[in-house]
């Protein structure tokens, strides 16, 4: 390479390397971002409610698929119900229990033993096939953003941590 060439290219180098930084803010956003269609779903609650989208619109939302057997299970349900009572600005969860239709007492009886201050619905099948895909093992936990757009998700149970940092990818904008 002759000297001349490797002086167009320091120059060139220097030149990108100098240049000034690209803005990383952005305004806030009123608007849906373009992220991905928003998930509808709507469940029939133990306490013969409806946890659906159209009831979590506007805020993020956990939506955890559980067992009412399965330690991990009730772990996830404790972490994410003192998420929803202590974060600020409002929080949603819901968890869905993969059981067979006749488990309707337990699953009542996990949401009133763990105290759980939101809605826990009996999807009446061990495997689950719908909006939320194909789930066949628990815990699962999805997080949506406030116009219900899927922007998290953990198959495994997740740590306290792992719930407030998926937060970040549910703020607007």
């Amino acid at each position: 390479m002759s000297v001349r060439v490797a002086a167009v290219l320091v120059i060139v180098l220097l030149l990108v390397g100098c240049a000034p930084p690209t803005s990383n803010k952005t305004s806030p956003r009123t608007s849906k971002p373009d992220r991905g269609l928003a998930i509808t779903f709507a469940y029939r609650t133990t306490d013969g409610e409806t946890f659906s989208s159209s009831t979590t619109l506007g805020s993020p939302t956990y939506v955890s698929f559980l067992t009412t057997y399965d330690v991990a299970s009730q772990v996830q349900a404790r972490e994410l119900n003192r998420i929803v009572q202590h974060v600020r600005p409002r929080v949603h969860a819901g968890a869905l229990i993969l059981e067979q239709a006749d488990h309707q007492v337990l699953a009542s009886t996990f949401k009133s033993a763990l105290d759980l201050s939101f809605p826990v619905a009996l999807l009446g099948a061990t495997t689950y096939s719908g909006p939320f895909g194909t789930i066949d093992r628990v815990p699962v936990t999805v997080l949506l953003d406030a116009w219900g757009v899927e922007v998290w998700r953990k198959e495994g149970l997740a740590t306290p941590r792992e719930l407030h940092d998926a937060l970040a990818f549910a703020a607007p904008g």
